[in-house]
């Protein structure tokens, strides 16, 4: 039964915009199974009016998904989303754990678990900071035009303190590899890994671990390598799939 499950999974997760239509062929390639196998799948979700049989004899997502989509949405936010993952992140990591959404030209704290340890990195929900300093702010400046990129700079920066060539090569960066890591920039002597979270109707959020630099040397690549993955599963939860954040 779960292995049933687990394919009629794997053929609604074939779709995409790219491909909201497929055939028979190329949904039993997708899946990796042969044609009598897939078929079958095929007609259960039919049947059970999650997949639309066209007139082409190609096969669509049915609008049945649309409603539990619309429940899934009123039922859940962001932070009940994310909540067991940042409490998740911050038991692996021994450092706090946060998320945050973009406010224009500034950021906000929607939630975030706080390190055990007494010397830790504080940071409340419902904050708003500044988008230039910071990993956090960082990962949401490298999705940004750069007219928005410049706004944020002649508003936040000093023009004797920002390197406009050189953030706009580290956003580019950090946009390419999918996080940011900042030292002793928001918060003197704390070091902060960011990295994007998105969901499928294109709002981007960004969960962020940050702690004393001195606690993240020794173990910077580990902590970066928990932080992505974080994400990644907080962006799959959100619809989004991999590879779709453009």
């Amino acid at each position: 039964m779960i292995r049933v499950l687990q394919r009629s999974l794997a053929v609604l997760e074939c779709f995409s915009d790219e491909k909201p239509r497929m055939s028979l062929q190329e949904i039993s390639q997708a899946i990796s199974l042969p044609k009598t196998t897939t078929f079958r799948i095929l007609a259960t979700l039919v049947g059970a009016g999650y997949l639309i049989q066209l007139e082409n004899q190609s096969y669509g997502l049915s609008h049945k998904l649309m409603t539990l989509a619309s429940i899934a949405q009123k039922s859940l936010g962001i932070r009940d989303i994310a909540h067991p993952h940042l409490e998740m992140l911050a038991a692996k990591t021994g450092e706090t754990a946060e998320i945050s959404m973009l406010d224009g030209d500034h950021r906000v704290c929607l939630d975030a678990v706080e390190s055990k340890s007494s010397l830790k990195s504080i940071v409340a929900p419902g904050a708003r900071l500044p988008l230039l300093h910071g990993a956090t702010g960082k990962v949401f400046l490298s999705r940004m035009k750069a007219s928005e990129i410049d706004r944020v700079i002649k508003s936040q920066g000093k023009p004797t303190e920002v390197d406009k060539a050189r953030l706009k090569k580290a956003l580019a960066k950090i946009k390419k590899q999918g996080y940011a890591v900042t030292h002793n920039e928001r918060v003197r002597g704390a070091t902060a890994i960011a990295a994007p979270v998105f969901s499928h109707d294109g709002n981007a959020y960004c969960i962020t671990v940050t702690g004393p630099s001195g606690r993240f040397d020794d173990r910077e690549d580990k902590l970066r390598a928990m932080v992505v993955e974080a994400a990644a599963q907080l962006s799959s939860l959100l619809g989004m799939r991999l590879g779709g954040t453009g």
